[in-house]
């Protein structure tokens, strides 16, 4: 019973967070990490370590939540383009279509309980998923003709839902056993993973196979879980370690999903703020630093279980640091200064800052 605490009021915030976003809040921009420029100008051209100016090739366009609609942002020169609007697609006043995700070129969006819409962004061609729920959808994932949705309020009475695609039928229902609760989920190579699933561990995740809907694993993390990461062979799992054990700070703790040993225990920094899989490493960002000295990002080697190096991303925040894979780079938003970090995907390092786009839903 030494894990009974539930921590849930921590991360009660999460689930919204793209609601929040804004062009930046005017916060100085006096320490750019990753190899930015110091003087902090408006431009979104932000300098690199050698002079040159910032995606000079163009190679992404951000994706962000525009007036009543989404917009695509070229971070050159900030010019935007208005792609749709959610109007166009029956979303009235009133009506807020969060949570918004990228998936394979198409812009997917809740229009309210039981309702998924995904506007292809080449033919701009919609498509309606509508399944019977009467409660807010919280999260989703497709994959392989089902669409994993999260209904209701993580933490309290979130179910997940494995939905047919084509035809809205509900065959699978992914329940918290009782006085348990179901919070993030991760859907990737190594299967779908839930944070949480057992009553009395704070550090608990679910492992279900996606294919056939069946619970394999309840497994104890051992750290009060945050986020959830499937990805390559094996779950990664991130959170606050246990105080009361001797240890301090945040890890990211590496699963083995047949067993749910715990292979790695790796840490990262004070206050994690999210976890991605991105070029072959696995991505970490503390959104504080060791000294409250500015948000890091984590590179770590699967292969190794070892911090290869961290990159400087921004003013140290209570708030987000959101993390984004783009081609070649890894994109960290910092909510603090309103900019965006691109870190090199090969080797980690920081290459350019990029500011004025909003909250990035994504690239292409």
């Amino acid at each position: 019973m030494r894990r009974t605490l539930f921590y849930m009021a921590l991360v009660l915030t999460a689930s919204f967070l793209l609601a929040c976003g804004s062009d930046g809040d005017g916060a100085a921009e006096d320490d750019r990490g990753g190899g930015g420029s110091d003087d902090g100008g408006s431009s979104s051209q932000g300098a690199s370590d050698d002079g040159s100016s910032s995606n000079d090739d163009g190679e992404f366009r951000f994706l962000v939540f525009g007036f009543g609609g989404i917009d695509e942002v070229d971070p050159r020169n900030n010019e935007v383009e208005p792609l749709f609007q959610f109007a166009d697609h029956g979303i009235g006043p009133g009506v807020t279509p969060f949570p918004i995700k990228y998936f394979d070129g198409a812009v997917w969006f809740a229009a309210g309980p039981g309702k998924l819409i995904a506007v292809d962004l080449d033919s701009g061609d919609a498509e309606e998923i509508e399944f019977a729920s009467t409660q807010q959808i919280a999260d989703y994932a497709p994959l392989a003709g089902l669409v994993w949705v999260e209904v209701g309020l993580p933490y309290s009475d979130a179910v997940v839902l494995g939905i047919d695609r084509e035809s809205g039928e509900i065959l699978h229902t992914i329940e918290a056993p009782e006085a348990g609760t179901l919070a993030e989920m991760s859907l990737g190579p190594s299967g779908l993973w839930i944070n949480g699933g057992d009553a009395t561990l704070a550090s608990a995740v679910t492992h279900v196979d996606p294919a056939t809907g069946a619970v394999l694993g309840v497994y104890d993390a051992g750290l009060v879980v945050r986020y959830v990461l499937s990805a390559s062979d094996s779950a990664w799992v991130g959170g606050r370690q246990f105080i009361f054990e001797g240890r301090e700070g945040t890890a990211v703790v590496r699963l083995d999903p047949a067993t749910g040993e715990v292979l790695a225990t790796i840490e990262v920094g004070k206050n994690l703020g999210g976890i991605l899989e991105h070029g072959g490493w696995i991505w970490a960002v503390d959104t504080l630093g060791e000294e409250n000295d500015g948000a890091q990002l984590y590179r770590i080697d699967p292969a190794t279980n070892t911090v290869l190096g961290m990159a400087s991303v921004g003013q140290g925040t209570t708030g987000s640091v959101t993390l984004i894979a783009a081609g070649d780079h890894v994109l960290a938003n910092n909510s603090q200064d309103g900019t965006v970090y691109a870190v090199d995907a090969a080797t980690g390092e920081g290459d350019f800052v990029i500011t004025g786009p909003g909250v990035p839903i994504g690239v292409r």
